[in-house]
C-alpha cells in the first residue's frame, strides 16, 4: 500500500519522505517506483526516437543497468513545470552635449521560455518594464498579440536543448498551428527568422546548471515563485552588475580597444561598500522605504520645535543648560587625558618594529608583552576616571574611547605578530625549497625547468580555443568616482571571472574578502626576479609549475604564506614595509578596529562631503541632548516611585535617543573619518532594525565591533584553543559582557551586573530563535527583538539608577 502512494508523489515528495528515517529511505528505493517516474519523465521529446519509431528509454535503462533511480538523478531532462528565464543586458552608446562625456545606457529585458510536454515552445521577448509576475501566468499556448512572441517546436539532443520552426505569434490574427502538419511545417519554414536556437540546459540533481548565453543568465521560475530544481534550492545566478565580495563588489568587464591602442585589454573595478543611510548609496536611494527616512527627521524636526515653544512658554528658555554644564566639567583635563591615550597607542610601532627586526618573538613572549601593555592601559584608564571624579558622561567617554584604542592596538600588535611568524615559516620552506632544487640540477635549473613546463600546458590548454572574432568596444568604459580600477589582458580577466563565478552562492555573493578572491592584478613582468618572489593570483612562484610533485607543493605552501605578507592592492604593501609611524597614524585615523596592511581606499577628500556630516553630527548632537535634557532627565527613577511608570516614561525616550546616538557614531562621525582618511569601506552597519534574532542584531548594529570580536575573539579562541563554535560563542559573549559591565561601574560607580546577565541572557534567547515555529516566522521575530530593544534601554536605567 505505501509503495502504491508513493507511486503517485513527485520526485521532490518521494526524497522528502524518504528522509522521515531509514526504513523511509529503503522504501522509496523501491525499483517500481523510480520506473513509473522515469517513464512518466522520458519521453520524446526529452530522448530521441529510435528509427523504428519506439521511445530509446530501453537503450537508458540499459546504460544505466536498470538503475532508474540514478537514471532519473543523472540524465539530463527539462523541467516542463516551469518557466526558464534569461535576463539579458547590453550597452548602447548614447548621445551626449559635452563632447569629454560618453554617455552609454544599459539596457536590460528579458527573454521567457516555456516547454510543453508535446514539444510545443513559447519564447517571448520582453523589456523590464513588465515584470516576471505580470508575464509568466500569461505564457499559454493561447497567447497571442504580444510583440516578440514566438511559437517553435523543441527536443532534447543530449545535453542540448533544439529550438526549431519559430513563428512570429504577436499578430493577434494569428491562429494555432498543429506542428505535426506538413502544411503547417512549410507554412512555418516560408516565415522562419532564425532557424534554430541553442541553449545549454542540465537541469537535474544533484548537479544545478543554468541556461547560459553569453551575455544571459536564466532562471527557472513558476507563475507564482521561483522552483525549486528537485526540491533543493532555486538555481544560482550571476548577477551581471558585479560579485558582492566581503568589503565591496568587483566587476570584470568584457574585453575592449581604446582610442589610443588596438591592443584588447580589459578593466577591473572594485567599487567599496558604502553606509546605508549615506545619500551616495544607491541602492538606499532606489529603496522604496527611501521616504520614511525623510520622514522621520521631518517629524523629529517639529517635535523639536514643539519641545522649544511649550518649554518658553512654561519655563521662559528653550532648553535648560545644567546638563550642558555637567558635561562640560573639567573639558581640559578631559581633551589632555584623551591625547595622552591616543598618543601612548604609538609604543605599538616600536613594538612592531622590534618584532619585525627578530629582538623579540611574537609566539609567546611578544605576546605576552602585548597583553600586560594593554592590561596596563585598562587599569590606568579606569582608575584615572575614579581620580578625577569626573560625572557619567566624561567617565563614559574617557572609558569607551579606552577600549577603543586598546581594540586598535591589540588588533595592530597581533597582525604584525602572526606576519612574523609567516615570515618565519615562508622563510623555512625556501630553505626547503633550495635543498630540494639541488637535487634536480640546482636553482636556476629548476627554474627553467618550470618555466619550460608551464609552456607546454598553456600550449595544450590553448588547442582548440580562441578568443571572440566579434567586434570589440573601441572606447575605455567609464570609472566611476571613489572606486579602483586596474587594466588587465583578456586571458585574466577571464581567469578572474570564472573564479567568481565558482565561488558565488545563489545571489551573486563571494563569501570571502577581495584578497581571498584575487591577491593582486599587476602586472607580472614587474615582479623582481629574486627568491623572495612575490606571488598574486596572476603571478605565482615560478617552481609551481616544476613536474616534481615535491618541489611543486613546496613553492605552493610558499606562495600563500608569502602572498599573506603582501596587501590587496593598488599599493602593494609588502611586510614589514608597512611599520612605519606614518601607516599607524592613518590605522588610528581609520573607523576601524581590525588591522590591514592596505585597506581600500577613496581617490580624494570631499570637502562638501566632510562639511555635510559635520553639520549632521552637530545638528543631531542638539535633538539628542533636546530628548536627554526634556524627556530623560527629569523622568528619573528614584526607589520609590513606580517601577512599571519608570519604565513606561522612559521607554520612548530612551529609543529615541539610542537611534540619534546611533546616527551620530556610526553614520556622521564614522563616515567623517572615513571621508578624512580616504577610507573606502563604509559598511559600518546593516539593516539591524530588520533583525529577528539577537544575533543578527549582534552581527549588524555594529560592524566595526562585531569585525574585530569574530577575528580576534571568536575565530582566534576556535584555531589557538581548538575550541567548538559554541564554546567560542560562549567567550565572545562572556567577554563582550564584562567589557559592558565595565562601563556601566565606571559610570554609575555600583557594581550590579545588571547588563552582564542581560548580555548573557542572549545566548538562551539565540537558541530559542532557532526553534523552527520562531524562526518560520519572520514578523514574529522582528516583533521579540523590537521589544526587548525597547524594554532594555529603559529596564537598565531603573535597575542602575534606583537600585
Amino acid at each position: 500500500m505505501i509503495v502504491y502512494i508513493l507511486k503517485i508523489l513527485d520526485a521532490s515528495s518521494l526524497e522528502r519522505f524518504a528522509s522521515v528515517n531509514r526504513k523511509a529511505r529503503v522504501v522509496s528505493l523501491d525499483v517500481s517506483i523510480w520506473r513509473k517516474l522515469a517513464k512518466e519523465t522520458y519521453k520524446p521529446p526529452q530522448i530521441p526516437v529510435l528509427p523504428d519509431g519506439s521511445s530509446s528509454l530501453e537503450y537508458l535503462s540499459k546504460q544505466y543497468l536498470y538503475d532508474y533511480r540514478r537514471l532519473y538523478i543523472e540524465h539530463p531532462r527539462i523541467r516542463l513545470d516551469g518557466v526558464y528565464i534569461a535576463v539579458c543586458h547590453y550597452i548602447r552608446p548614447g548621445l551626449s552635449e559635452n563632447s569629454w562625456v560618453n554617455v552609454n545606457h544599459l539596457i536590460t529585458y528579458h527573454r521567457y521560455l516555456r516547454f510543453f510536454p508535446n514539444g510545443q515552445v513559447i519564447s517571448l521577448l520582453t523589456n523590464e518594464e513588465q515584470s516576471p509576475a505580470h508575464v509568466i501566468p500569461l505564457l499559454k499556448p493561447t497567447l497571442r498579440g504580444l510583440k516578440g512572441l514566438l511559437f517553435g517546436n523543441w527536443h532534447l539532443s543530449g545535453n542540448t536543448v533544439v529550438l526549431s520552426n519559430l513563428i512570429d505569434a504577436s499578430s493577434r490574427s494569428l491562429t494555432y498551428i498543429d506542428f505535426s502538419s506538413p502544411t503547417s511545417v512549410a507554412h512555418l519554414l516560408s516565415q522562419i527568422t532564425m532557424l534554430i536556437a541553442m541553449v545549454m540546459v542540465m537541469a537535474m540533481l544533484p548537479i544545478r546548471q543554468y541556461l547560459r548565453s553569453e551575455k544571459t543568465t536564466n532562471k527557472l521560475r513558476t507563475p507564482e515563485s521561483r522552483m525549486p530544481i528537485d526540491g533543493q534550492n532555486a538555481q544560482r545566478t550571476i548577477s551581471s552588475e558585479g560579485f558582492q565580495t566581503s568589503d565591496g563588489t568587483l566587476y570584470v568587464s568584457k574585453p575592449f580597444k581604446s582610442k589610443s591602442s588596438k591592443k584588447l585589454r580589459a578593466l577591473i573595478t572594485f567599487a567599496p561598500r558604502h553606509s546605508t543611510f549615506d545619500i551616495n548609496n544607491e541602492k538606499s536611494v532606489a529603496n522604496e522605504f527611501r521616504g520614511f527616512f525623510s520622514l522621520f527627521w521631518i517629524s523629529i524636526f517639529i517635535f523639536t520645535v514643539r519641545t522649544y515653544v511649550r518649554s518658553i512658554e512654561t519655563n521662559g528658555h528653550a532648553l535648560n543648560l545644567a546638563f550642558a554644564t555637567m558635561f562640560s566639567k573639567d573639558a581640559i583635563t578631559l581633551a589632555l587625558s584623551d591625547a595622552v591615550l591616543v598618543g601612548s597607542t604609538s609604543i605599538c610601532v616600536v613594538f612592531a618594529k622590534a618584532i619585525s627586526a627578530g629582538w623579540i618573538r611574537y609566539y609567546w613572549t611578544g605576546l605576552a608583552m602585548q597583553h600586560i601593555f594593554q592590561t596596563t592601559v585598562l587599569i590606568m584608564a579606569v582608575g584615572w576616571t575614579f581620580n578625577r571624579q569626573w560625572p557619567w558622561v566624561q567617565s563614559g567617554f574617557f572609558t569607551l574611547h579606552s577600549l577603543v584604542m586598546i581594540m586598535k592596538m591589540h588588533s595592530y600588535m597581533t597582525v604584525n605578530g602572526y606576519l612574523q611568524w609567516v615570515s618565519e615559516q615562508s622563510q623555512a620552506i625556501l630553505d626547503q625549497l633550495r635543498e630540494a632544487t639541488n637535487s634536480e640540477g640546482g636553482w636556476d635549473h629548476a627554474v627553467r625547468v618550470a618555466k619550460e613546463h608551464r609552456a607546454e600546458l598553456d600550449a595544450a590548454s590553448a588547442i582548440g580555443s580562441s578568443h571572440s572574432s566579434g567586434t570589440s568596444p573601441m572606447d575605455t568604459p567609464p570609472i566611476p568616482d571613489g572606486v579602483q580600477a586596474s587594466y588587465v589582458d583578456p586571458d585574466t580577466a577571464e581567469a578572474l571571472r570564472k573564479r567568481l563565478a565558482s565561488m558565488s552562492d545563489a545571489n551573486g555573493v563571494v563569501e570571502a574578502d577581495t584578497k581571498n578572491v584575487v591577491d593582486s592584478l599587476n602586472d607580472p613582468n614587474t615582479y623582481k626576479k629574486t627568491d623572495e618572489h612575490i606571488p598574486s593570483a596572476t603571478a605565482p612562484h615560478p617552481l609551481i609549475d616544476h613536474p616534481n610533485e615535491n618541489i611543486s607543493n613546496l613553492a605552493k605552501d610558499y606562495s600563500e604564506l608569502q602572498g599573506e605578507l603582501v596587501s590587496t592592492g593598488p599599493l602593494y604593501i609588502v611586510w614589514p614595509n608597512n611599520i612605519t609611524f606614518k601607516n599607524f597614524a592613518v590605522y588610528m585615523l581609520i573607523p576601524t578596529l581590525v588591522y590591514e596592511l592596505e585597506y581600500p581606499r577613496t581617490n580624494r577628500i570631499r570637502p562638501i562631503y566632510v562639511f555635510e556630516k559635520t553639520v549632521a553630527t552637530f545638528g543631531t548632537f542638539v535633538l539628542l541632548y533636546t530628548v536627554t535634557e526634556s524627556f530623560i532627565l527629569p523622568y528619573t527613577p528614584t526607589y520609590d516611585q513606580s517601577f512599571f511608570r519608570s519604565l513606561l516614561d522612559l521607554a520612548l525616550p530612551f529609543m529615541m535617543a539610542y537611534l540619534l546616538l546611533f546616527y551620530i557614531i556610526f553614520e556622521c562621525i564614522c563616515n567623517a573619518f572615513a571621508e578624512l582618511s580616504c577610507f573606502a569601506d563604509r559598511q559600518f552597519y546593516e539593516d539591524w532594525w530588520n533583525s529577528t534574532s539577537q544575533a543578527e542584531f549582534s552581527r549588524k548594529w555594529n560592524k566595526p565591533v562585531h569585525s574585530f570580536l569574530l577575528r580576534h575573539v571568536y575565530a582566534s579562541t576556535m584555531t589557538s584553543h581548538k575550541l567548538s563554535k559554541q564554546s567560542a560563542m560562549f567567550v565572545t559573549f562572556l567577554l563582550s559582557a564584562c567589557i559592558h559591565e565595565l562601563v556601566m561601574v565606571v559610570v554609575t560607580k555600583k557594581f550590579r551586573f545588571y547588563l552582564f546577565a542581560l548580555q548573557l541572557i542572549q545566548i538562551p534567547l539565540i537558541a530559542l530563535n532557532s526553534v523552527p515555529f520562531i524562526k518560520r516566522s519572520k514578523l514574529l521575530g522582528n516583533l521579540m527583538f523590537w521589544v526587548g530593544l525597547y524594554a532594555g534601554f529603559p529596564l537598565l536605567c531603573v535597575a542602575y539608577v534606583a537600585y
